[in-house]
């Protein structure tokens, strides 16, 4: 279980380990450059959103795999 200062509790399924692993992972990562916007990106977003939001899909494939 993991939880944030003024969120709820949350199980993984991945457990507490993969959890403190990322929080390592992430404090010993280099910042990176911002984020700049792209409109290819954009669209295949917006397009990604449109499919899984009607069909309430979860994660990263879409629809059409």
């Amino acid at each position: 279980m993991i939880r944030g200062p003024s969120a709820p509790r949350i199980k993984t399924n991945e457990g507490k380990d993969a959890v403190w692993d990322a929080i390592r992972t992430i404090e010993n990562t280099k910042p990176m450059a911002p984020l700049k916007w792209h409109d290819c990106l954009v669209l295949a977003s917006r397009d990604f959103v449109n499919d899984a939001g009607k069909k309430g899909i979860v994660g990263h494939i879409s629809s059409e795999g």
